[in-house]
């Protein structure tokens, strides 16, 4: 009774300790069909050529083993979603073997033959399944990926033999294929099945502990943290994959304010193939990172002047949270033209919309951000970098300074299309909730 005591005890603050996901992105079983479709050619070459170890069996010895792996149509591949196991199950039909190989006969009483041989036929099905998994790097948790799993079936009947075999007697011709068709061909199905995902793992790993990014910049000092806080989730039609989501300054280092709220994680009604979900406590660490920096400078293009953008938190502390159908931030800017130092300073709180817009030729899509609703609190003129106190006049001024922010501070921001990754937007989602925020997105790999 005492051990189970305890048990639950552990238990208990095990779930306490657990760190729930500031960001989760979910892909949708879709997704996963288009980019099988799109890369499904190059992923199988990818696999390239397998080698088998010499060995010898009675009068034979074979020796250069190379197998080669080709599949062109990418709906011989299945994936399937197994929530129970937290698997990816994949498994692929039709797939085309060709081994060749380099043999020695020697036997008693008859002169040594060398020759080659060609065989090729059908690998039937080659089934995976992948284990979504963890790893952790350091103070971070990153995706790695497991292949406990693993089933072949291939008919060695269905493959044919080319022998090169001068001189050969039918009876040694025939000792031979049936050598190819038999031994061989089971050394080749042992060694795919033991090899194929024993790559998988070296390779997806490989990637991952090398390239997955545990941080990412966000504006100057200012970072994200993009490692997880968990293993990738497989649910019945969906991955979610679970990020931390933290920003922090790089001097300051990663401070987590507090417990992260729970928050949804998927969204069936949503439009989004693709979907992330945004948790309140990202725009608390945005507001606490913005609060620690000396200043936030910025700089954006209208006409053709430069402006500079100065956020300094001894003039006011900044916050930032989540509304329905909008962003709230209070904030305390300077906005000069860089030159001449003209411009304005002001104390104020706004309600920004944010609006998904199509992309073109370069731009995967838009964000267009609007001020939907403006208070001012105080508001200075700044004249060739003189301060002229307005603010009993903020009324009036309201009007006019909503519209210069909307057009100077608040540009339309341009998503870029990866050379890597072509992709045409074909629907979207974007809505805010006091809680949380929620973004879904439809699209197509471009041709």
């Amino acid at each position: 009774m005492k051990g189970l005591t305890i048990f639950f005890l552990l238990a208990i603050v095990a779930l306490s300790l657990a760190e729930n996901p500031a960001l989760v992105a979910v892909i949708e079983k879709p997704i996963i069909d288009k980019a099988r479709d799109k890369y499904f050619t190059s992923v199988v070459n990818a696999l390239g050529t397998l080698t088998l170890e010499d060995f010898k069996e009675g009068a034979i010895t074979a020796t250069d083993i190379r197998v080669e792996i080709s599949n062109d149509a990418s709906e011989n591949l299945n994936v399937a979603f197994d929530n129970e196991s937290n698997f990816i199950r994949t498994e692929i039909k039709n797939t085309n073997i060709r081994v060749k190989v380099n043999y020695k006969y020697k036997a008693v009483g008859v002169l040594p033959i060398k020759g080659t041989a060609d065989i090729s036929g059908p690998l039937d099905s080659l089934a995976l399944a992948i284990l979504m998994g963890k790893a952790e790097d350091g103070d971070f948790i990153i995706p790695q990926i497991a292949v406990p799993e693993v089933s072949l079936s291939m008919t060695n009947s269905k493959f044919k033999v080319k022998l090169t075999c001068k001189g050969c007697l039918k009876p040694v011709e025939s000792l031979i294929t049936t050598f190819m068709k038999g031994t061989l061909l089971n050394k080749v199905k042992g060694q795919v099945k033991d090899q194929v995902p024993t790559m998988a793992e070296e390779i997806g790993n490989g990637i991952l502990t090398s390239s997955y990014p545990r941080t990412f910049p966000l504006l100057q000092d200012i970072r994200i943290v993009t490692a997880l806080t968990d293993a990738i989730n497989v649910a019945e039609d969906h991955l979610e994959i679970p990020f931390d989501g933290t920003i922090y300054t790089a001097d300051k280092g990663i401070i987590r304010p507090g417990p992260t709220p729970d928050m949804p994680r998927y969204n069936p009604e949503s439009p989004g193939e693709a979907q992330m979900f945004f948790s309140s406590y990202l725009t608390e660490t945005l507001s606490n990172t913005l609060n620690t920096l000396d200043k936030l400078v910025l700089k954006t293009r209208f006409l053709l002047l430069t402006f500079v953008t100065t956020i300094d938190p001894s003039k006011g502390k900044t916050s930032v949270s989540f509304d329905d159908g909008a962003i709230v931030a209070r904030l305390n800017p300077k906005i000069v033209t860089k030159n001449l130092k003209l411009g304005f300073e002001l104390g104020t709180s706004v309600k920004v919309s944010l609006n998904i817009k199509p992309g073109d030729s370069k731009n995967l899509l838009s964000v267009v951000p609007k001020i939907k609703k403006m208070s001012l609190n105080s508001f200075k003129v700044i004249l060739f970098g003189l301060p002229i106190d307005l603010s009993l006049f903020k009324f009036f001024i309201t009007p006019i300074v909503r519209l210069v922010l909307n057009f100077i501070v608040l540009p339309k921001i341009e998503i870029p299309k990866s050379d890597l990754l072509s992709l045409t937007v074909t629907d979207s989602l974007l809505a805010f909730r006091k809680e949380y925020a929620e973004f879904g997105i439809s699209f197509d790999f471009t041709q």
